[in-house]
Parts: C-alpha cells; structure tokens; sequence
C-alpha cells in the first residue's frame, strides 16, 4: 500500500528488516505467517487487541447516520471509496455519514475537497478529533460503523465497534480475517465501490 502510495521500496526495506529480529508479537495470525514467510527462525507471539468494555447510556441521536473514525490518512483508510460508495446510494437512504478523526492538514484538505466535489456538504459532516464521551455517543447513536480501509493490522475500530453492539462494514482484506460473524460484520468485495455502497 504504502509502495503505491509513495513510490519507495518499502516492501523491500521491511523485508530486510524483518530479517534482523528474532522475536516479534503481532495481533493477528496473517501477520504471524507473513513474517514467518521471509524470516522462518523469527519466534512470533500474537497478543490480540483489546477494548474496555463500554457501560454506557448514550441519548437517542437527532438524526440517523452511518459513522467513520479514525486518522484522516486518505489512501490507507479508503476515505475517498467511503466518499465514492455513500454517493452512489446517498439517496436511497436516510443515514448521513459522520466522519471523526484527524490527520495532516494535507489530507484534511483533501477530504474536504473530495466532499465538495461529490456535492456532499450537507450529507458528510466532519466532526474532527473526538475522545471521551464525545466518542462514546457517536458509537452509542451511530446506525453502524463504516472502515474502508485499504489495510489494517488489527482494527481496534472494529472492537470499538463491537462493544457498542454496532456492525461493521468493510472490505474482505487480510486485517480483517478475524470477523466471521455474518451478522456483525459485511464485507464488500475487496475496494469493489459499488459492492461496498
């Protein structure tokens, strides 16, 4: 992802990277094989993520939406094919979209004008950084929780997701391996726009 992104062997300098440590702790078991595939001797533990259990009584919310948080990273995070599929379905459903995070200036610039160009304005709202309660409430009201990411270690948004009792929708990509239950969790085909709207 990051090869394409930037047009540098990072590929590559992990790989050698890789091959300079013998012992790794990672939280998913594709990652345990990844790593075992370029350095065979490497001890790997996997120590999953974790999340507090919410207790939490959230008030209803004003209005429905589908919610999004996380950095602001365009590319990584599938921002502009979240922007590209809530466009392709914004008026058959009720649900606005609720983005919440921060990043570069570069990429929050970028998010705004990927919104304006779809004619989103009014249909996107951009919440910024939220912690706490904030946080709490836009889990708690959301209808479900959207991760378009292009990658993913081990989503910690979709723990999140999870102890609030929300479904996920993502892409059938390897971070995601671990969520099996078909009635938390839809899984477009992988960046298919149209499958994932």
């Amino acid at each position: 992802i990051k090869e394409d992104q930037y047009r540098l062997p990072f590929g590559s300098i992990e790989k050698l990277g890789l091959k300079t440590y013998k012992h790794f702790i990672v939280p998913m078991e594709h990652m345990s094989t990844l790593i075992k595939e370029i350095n065979p001797i490497a001890t790997v533990e996997i120590i999953p993520n974790g999340v507090t259990r919410v207790d939490f009584s959230p008030l209803p919310a004003t209005e429905p939406y589908i919610f999004f948080i996380g950095r602001l990273e365009i590319h990584q995070k599938g921002l502009d094919m979240l922007i590209k599929a809530y466009a392709l379905i914004k008026d058959k459903i009720k649900q606005k979209l609720y983005i919440a995070g921060s990043g570069r200036k570069k990429d929050e610039d970028r998010l705004q004008e990927l919104i304006h160009k779809s004619g989103l304005d009014d249909k996107i709202i951009l919440k910024g950084r939220v912690s706490g309660k904030d946080k709490d409430a836009l889990f708690a009201g959301a209808d479900f929780i959207a991760i378009p990411s292009r990658f993913e270690g081990m989503s910690l948004t979709a723990l999140e997701a999870f102890s609030f009792k929300k479904a996920v929708v993502c892409f059938d990509i390897p971070g995601f391996s671990w969520l099996e239950n078909p009635t938390h969790v839809l899984k477009a085909k992988s960046f298919d726009i149209h499958d994932y709207a």
